[in-house]
């Protein structure tokens, strides 16, 4: 005869949670997990990838604008081998800082023009100031610029500016002569950071961890035709850079800027950013080439 369980109305039996249901649980959580923390560690990747080209776009146009800047400003659109030898990597020009376009003669009792140490201007007031720098240009469009090493009035809005030890006219008497006050300013990587120098002055530090900072230079035939972009400046039998070579007129400077920054997951985000350059037209005095005395 068998024996009566006794049951309570309404319960069930209770039983524990078995070992394979134990790991099946496991299991898909560690599932659950793994997806959620991937699309945790994606967004994270997506996030500091924006962030960083936001940022480097941001940089790099800075540091572009900056740059246009001076070469929309460089007087008569000059290129110059001075503080840097313009080429693909560093770019060189002169800026206008002070009066333009004094009438220019030959000091009395000076070596003829191309070896002369100076020149006499007029002026209502003193031109320029020892430590600064001129650039003259003659009426063949061939010019020289030179650190001016003493300013000494002659008298009747007449004032001499010579220049530093060593530097000299170096071109021809060729009427009509103007004088121009200018800076030399120039750009160059170096390891990494992006310099900014006026010549005869310290070089500062216009932008850091650059990858690479790539110049070429835009010659256009005068009568029109396709923009063609060079390298380097053309320059005639290795002298100074030209403006115009011919019929064709350096019109533009290309610059291109690289820049790299770190990612989330040992990654690096990497941006380049071009700027096309117009220069000034060459206006009535037109500038072949600039030789310059450091």
């Amino acid at each position: 005869m068998r024996a009566a369980r006794s049951t309570v109305p309404g319960l069930r039996s209770a039983r524990g949670i078995t070992l394979v249901e134990l790991l099946v649980a496991l299991f898909v959580f560690a599932i659950v997990a793994a997806l959620a923390s991937s699309g945790i560690v994606q967004a994270l990747r997506v996030q500091s990838l924006n962030e960083a080209n936001t940022s480097l776009q941001g940089k790099l146009r800075r540091i572009t604008e900056v740059i246009s800047q001076d070469l929309r400003s460089s007087l008569l659109g000059v290129v110059v081998d001075t503080p840097y030898a313009s080429g693909s990597g560093q770019v060189s020009f002169t800026l206008a800082v002070g009066g333009q376009g004094f009438e220019v003669r030959r000091i009395p009792g000076d070596p003829p023009f191309p070896t002369a140490n100076g020149v006499r201007v007029f002026a209502d007031a003193p031109p320029a100031a020892a430590g600064q720098r001129i650039l003259l240009v003659n009426g063949a469009g061939l010019g020289v610029t030179a650190p001016i090493g003493s300013v000494t009035s002659a008298g009747n809005d007449r004032y001499d500016i010579r220049y530093s030890s060593g530097c000299t006219n170096a071109i021809g008497f060729t009427q009509p002569l103007r004088a121009f006050i200018v800076d030399v300013v120039g750009y160059q990587l170096d390891g990494g950071d992006l310099m900014r120098q006026t010549a005869g002055e310290a070089a500062e530090v216009v932008a850091f961890d650059l990858q690479s900072f790539e110049v070429e230079y835009g010659y256009r035939d005068q009568d029109g035709g396709a923009l063609v972009m060079l390298a380097a400046p053309r320059s005639s039998g290795g002298g100074p850079p030209l403006r115009i070579d011919g019929t064709d007129v350096l019109e533009s400077v290309r610059v291109r800027l690289t820049a790299q920054q770190p990612l989330f997951g040992n990654r690096t985000a990497e941006r380049t950013y071009v700027a096309q350059i117009a220069l000034p037209p060459t206006g009535s005095v037109n500038v072949r080439s600039v030789v310059s005395c450091p």
